[in-house]
């Protein structure tokens, strides 16, 4: 799968666009085994060889994305929390803490996804086209402990986490 031509033409961003969401979320995943299965990281690493410079390219874009001082509203907030959780740092940390991995995530995905002007209807295609690739390229067991350790790759199937489909799905919903 043309995981980088998939972002790109369903939800309408140029290239340097899609490596940054793609190295956010499949970064995400990533980090989400790391510490909990470092076996399975390094197997993602090794399927992937691509993520760094994909999660090189979510750097820059995500050190761009800040939130609109004049911005109010719900919108508003949730870009000062997805730029929080972006930035990393003191307030990415803090977010983490509170929020956890998956929610640092998310908020990175939201903000990437607000900074590029994709729409609520589109954001949903994310995670199932993650999904997609990652089963291309993942050994079996590995991918097994991806979708453990990083529900948010299952979405709205997954009855104990919400999933990064949904979340981004409400964020950005009509």
């Amino acid at each position: 799968m043309d995981f980088i031509g998939a972002l790109s033409g369903q939800l309408g961003l140029s290239e340097d666009q899609a490596k940054a969401l793609a190295g956010t979320v499949i970064g995400g995943v990533r980090g989400q085994l790391e510490g909990e299965d470092d076996d399975a990281a390094q197997g993602v690493d090794a399927a992937v060889p691509e993520l760094g410079d994909w999660s090189a390219m979510a750097g820059k874009f995500l050190s761009k994305g800040k939130p609109d001082a004049d911005e109010g509203g719900l919108g508003g907030m949730l870009g000062g929390l997805a730029s929080a959780a972006a930035g990393g740092g003191a307030l990415g940390d803090a977010f983490e803490a509170v929020a956890g991995k998956e929610a640092k995530q998310t908020a990175q995905v939201v903000a990437l996804l607000d900074q590029f002007g994709v729409d609520g209807d589109k954001a949903a295609m994310v995670a199932p086209l993650a999904l997609s690739f990652l089963k291309d390229r993942l050994p079996e067991d590995v991918l097994e402990k991806a979708m453990a350790f990083a529900p948010m790759l299952l979405g709205d199937s997954a009855p104990s986490a919400g999933g990064m489909v949904g979340a981004l799905g409400s964020l950005f919903g009509n």
